[in-house]
């Protein structure tokens, strides 16, 4: 090997660890502000501590300073309620909230990283090796890509807050159908009123939609309207508790039963009467 060469593999190496050197100790300063603002917000999990160090990672350490000091001030004015008015947010939660609606969807999808799938979930010893240096470990493109469209159900609050404000859009025309057996029924006039009840449970659904944990939904309640001259078309036919019923209509959120959807009925069938309806008459020679 040439002198000329070993001398330029030497300066080589010495670039390479001064480089390393001055990431191991950026980290630390990081990491330092990070826990810092942990403490500042009350935040002692170990997932909202990593999501702060991101956060002072990507917007800097001034920057993330800077929303701690709005939320420390909308504390002072009285705190920030959650949508559904059931309680107040936390520290952290203002946070990570201003962050998400204050920062470029670019940066943020780095600081709230999407849930990867279980075949993007294995770690290799590359990796672990780069974040035990407080340094970026090498991702493979298709992975980034398919990861950064993934979309969470927990980050629906802060996207729905901002579009519901600037601009909703308008429905024409809205049909639901309603699948299963009914509960107690009550006549009241030329109405007949019972009750539906959807459990918490989604069906295979297309990739890429949120996908809700059975602990984040609650079971959904539906108020179901029938003329009586519907009801007699099937009264007799439901009795039959291996056959279900088939509603179709228009659903409408009842104000004074905010857990409530009501639903008006403009078809009321039955599986087993769909059945015979769609069956064939017979030919001819069958007869």
């Amino acid at each position: 090997m040439s002198e000329q060469r070993t001398t330029a593999i030497m300066e080589g190496r010495r670039m390479d660890e001064h480089g390393s050197e001055e990431q191991r100790e950026l980290h630390e300063q990081r990491k330092e502000v990070a826990e810092k603002i942990a403490e500042q917000l009350g935040e002692t999990e170990a997932e909202p501590k990593k999501t702060i160090y991101r956060a002072v990672k990507k917007l800097g350490r001034d920057e993330a300073q800077h929303f701690v000091q709005k939320v420390l001030d909308i504390e002072r004015a009285g705190g920030l309620m959650l949508p559904d008015e059931s309680r107040r947010r936390t520290p952290g939660g203002i946070f990570f909230l201003l962050v998400k609606t204050e920062v470029p969807g670019e940066v943020t999808r780095h600081i709230f990283p999407r849930r990867r799938p279980p075949h993007l979930r294995k770690r290799t010893q590359s990796q672990e090796t780069h974040e035990g240096r407080g340094m970026t470990p090498p991702v493979a493109p298709e992975a980034v890509s398919e990861e950064l469209l993934l979309f969470s159900w927990e980050d629906r609050i802060a996207i729905l807050n901002e579009i519901t404000i600037e601009e909703r859009g308008e429905i024409k025309s809205v049909k639901v159908t309603l699948i299963g057996r009914p509960g107690k029924v009550v006549e009241q006039g030329q109405c007949i009123i019972t009750t539906m009840q959807q459990q918490p449970k989604l069906p295979p659904m297309p990739k890429g939609l949120p996908i809700p944990a059975p602990d984040q939904i609650e079971p959904t309640l539906f108020a179901v309207y029938i003329a009586t001259k519907q009801w007699r078309k099937v009264e007799e036919a439901i009795k039959d508790t291996e056959d279900v019923l088939i509603v179709e209509g228009v659903q409408l959120l009842d104000k004074k039963l905010p857990n409530t959807i009501a639903v008006f009925a403009s078809n009321v069938t039955t599986k087993k009467l769909q059945a015979v309806q769609k069956k064939p008459a017979p030919t001819s020679l069958e007869k």
